[in-house]
């Protein structure tokens, strides 16, 4: 199998991917362009977890409840922000999110059940000690 190499892309393809490593941040750097010392920043991950009845199985239906589904998944990791802000942070920045889906079916007379799980990590700059 051979290797791919920068210089064998094509010039659009190799100025695309040049593009997008221009715009990636390290930890460090993001940590650097927040609005608070970077001595006080701790990274926070957050996993949010529910499962839900599908009585109705068809095509629509489903891809109907797996769409709210993440759509209410992205909800709670936005609102995150404020939920730290009221107790321990002073800045948080959401800096990665994982959302999916998954439709078990026992077939021992439970519902089709739709399971939703979500991952966030942040970044927050932690209030003062003794402040909230």
């Amino acid at each position: 199998m051979s290797r791919l190499r920068f210089r064998d892309l094509s010039l659009p393809a190799a100025l695309g991917i040049a593009a997008v490593l221009a715009t990636m941040q390290s930890p460090a750097a993001a940590a650097q362009s927040m609005p608070f010392p970077p001595t006080r920043v701790v990274n926070v991950s957050v996993s949010f977890n529910t499962q839900v009845p599908l009585p109705d199985l068809s095509e629509q239906a489903l891809a109907d409840s797996q769409k709210s589904g993440r759509l209410s998944l992205y909800r709670l990791a936005r609102d995150e922000c404020d939920v730290m802000k009221t107790v321990i942070a002073e800045a948080c920045q959401l800096t990665n999110i994982n959302i999916s889906t998954q439709i078990q079916n026992y077939n021992n007379g439970q519902p089709v059940m739709l399971y939703l799980n979500g991952n966030a990590n942040f970044m927050i700059g932690l209030k003062p000690q003794g402040a909230e």
